[in-house]
């Protein structure tokens, strides 16, 4: 249902698409894990990782908003032959984020 609801935000449809998701228990966990397994230094609460299609995030900040942003950067990866520059997709990303947030308010 997320995956629909940010495809359709982005208008993009992958109907096709396959992805994981690694949830740790807390963000200093996965932040270990990714500087570890990929020499990642990051201070995000989440993370995708093009090169292996994965989603990491920790529990705490299991969101729709922040799942969502991370799954339009799956789609936008996914998507296009040649990625947008990392500024654009984070603005992408971010209006997903904000449109979830947003539909989450106003919904009955």
């Amino acid at each position: 249902s997320l995956y629909l609801s940010v495809s359709d935000v982005l208008d993009i449809h992958i109907y096709s698409y396959r992805g994981k998701i690694a949830i740790f228990p807390t963000r200093a966990s996965m932040q270990s894990f990714l500087k570890q397994a990929y020499g990642l230094n990051l201070s995000e609460r989440s993370y995708y990782f093009h090169n292996d299609n994965t989603i990491y995030i920790s529990f705490a900040d299991l969101t729709p908003g922040v799942l969502g942003h991370e799954m339009g950067h799956a789609i936008i990866s996914r998507f296009f032959v040649v990625p947008p520059p990392a500024k654009v997709q984070e603005i992408l990303c971010g209006y997903v984020e904000y449109s979830l947030r947003k539909s989450s308010v106003t919904s009955p």
